[in-house]
């Protein structure tokens, strides 16, 4: 196996000393390749991986769970700057082991699962092997059904004497798609005239921001945002055609619609752009800036995207 190959592994065990007869080989492994080592557990889970690892723990570049699993959108980003940093300043590949927060509800579980499927389109193009760790006493099975379908290389059982073996079910793109369905009707919104530039744009858009009382950081976000949307308007559909603005479940929401050709990807936005991309950004820097960005078709035809703050 090439250390400088993409991969996502899922990792399935069933206590503490499976857990560490698992991963800390996992992890030697990669040192003996010549890789940087990143973790990214809880702090209990951390100490069993260091006193397994001992001497070894030296060379893991540990993070708190707890410090990073916000949104997937965010972890994303963080995750992207580190691992360009780290290539940076040298590493020819990096080996990466993490395990998501605990959920309380189904919702919650589905949306990092929405994060474990865009993984494997966000960072193929880097010399990047990711693992995923499950456990089995605190984990409901469905979602453990779901993570096959994020993982195409699953591992049970200890490192040595353990069985790898390809998912069968292994369809990220149709997770993402599943679990982003289309938006629900939003009839409490008012129109406002986008106006025909940028600029009328952002006027518009700010008074109606003050008159709601938006905080000013989250007024800049959103002007930011819309600015990103309307560019992608002007570029791919000859400009913006409608604009509804309201406050829904305590957010402001703005929804900006096209008449272009509009397209149906469920990954739009959500992969970093890559080094030296000239296109492909302007819906990846929404969704940073916005606490939710729908996309669907437009009232017209075309496209429309709502963004909240």
């Amino acid at each position: 196996m090439s250390a400088l190959a993409w991969r996502h592994d899922m990792f399935v065990y069933d206590d503490d000393e499976a857990y560490s007869r698992l991963i800390a080989p996992y992890l030697e492994e990669g040192l003996d390749e010549g890789e940087a080592l990143m973790a990214v557990f809880v702090p209990d889970k951390q100490s069993l991986l260091r006193d397994a690892l001992g001497s070894t723990s030296d060379a893991v570049d540990f993070t708190d769970a707890n410090d990073v699993y916000t949104r997937p959108e965010a972890v994303l980003s963080r995750y992207d700057a580190r691992m360009r940093r780290v290539l940076r300043d040298g590493a020819q590949s990096i080996r990466f082991i993490g395990e998501l927060p605990l959920c309380e509800t189904a919702q919650q579980w589905d949306t990092w699962m929405l994060y474990e499927a865009l993984l494997n389109h966000a960072f193929t193009h880097l010399p990047l092997r990711v693992g995923c760790t499950y456990d089995e006493r605190v984990v409901p099975a469905s979602v453990l059904q779901k993570s096959r379908c994020t993982h195409p290389h699953i591992h049970t059982g200890d490192w040595d004497g353990g069985d790898w073996h390809e998912s069968p079910h292994f369809d990220p793109s149709e997770v993402v798609r599943s679990l982003t369905p289309g938006p629900e009707p939003l009839p409490g919104l008012r129109e406002v005239s986008p106006g025909e530039s940028a600029r009328s744009l952002r006027e518009r858009l700010a008074n109606e921001l003050d008159a709601d009382a938006v905080p000013a950081d989250r007024a800049r976000n959103m002007l930011l945002a819309a600015g990103e949307v309307a560019a992608n308007a002007h570029r791919h559909a000859a400009g913006l055609r409608r604009m509804r603005v309201g406050r829904v479940d305590g957010h402001f929401v703005c929804e900006l619609s096209d008449e272009g050709p509009g397209f149906d990807d469920p990954l739009a936005g959500y992969c970093p752009p890559r080094e030296g991309a000239v296109e492909g950004g302007g819906l990846w820097v929404a969704r940073q800036l916005t606490s939710r960005l729908d996309l669907h078709p437009g009232p017209h035809g075309g496209l429309s995207a709502r963004l909240w703050v």
